[in-house]
């Protein structure tokens, strides 16, 4: 998995030796940030990218501690990562509308 941020957005991709084919990818803006909630994610039916429902994804390298963002538009992005707390404090410092 690899995360990316930056000052104006994030950007989650599976990592390049994980189906590189799909060259799957999430890209935000902090200001389209409504709440980063601290989330546990299952394993599911195994690493990849999905949708779990209308503008809800799931990127998943392996199963464990993980974020949620909600998006002003709905959406709904949830991602495992060590980076939790990391991510979760980003969006508190860069996120002008979070809840």
């Amino acid at each position: 998995m690899i995360i990316t941020t930056d000052v104006d957005r994030v950007s989650i991709a599976l990592s390049p030796g994980v189906r590189q084919v799909f060259r799957l990818r999430q890209v935000f803006r902090w200001d389209e940030v409504v709440s980063a909630t601290a989330v546990h994610v299952g394993m599911g039916s195994g690493i990849g990218y999905r949708m779990t429902g209308p503008g809800m994804r799931v990127i998943l390298a392996s199963p464990g501690a993980g974020v949620r963002f909600r998006l002003h538009d709905g959406r709904e992005i949830s991602v495992a990562t060590d980076r939790r707390d990391e991510l979760i404090e980003l969006a508190g410092r860069r996120a002008p509308d979070l809840q």
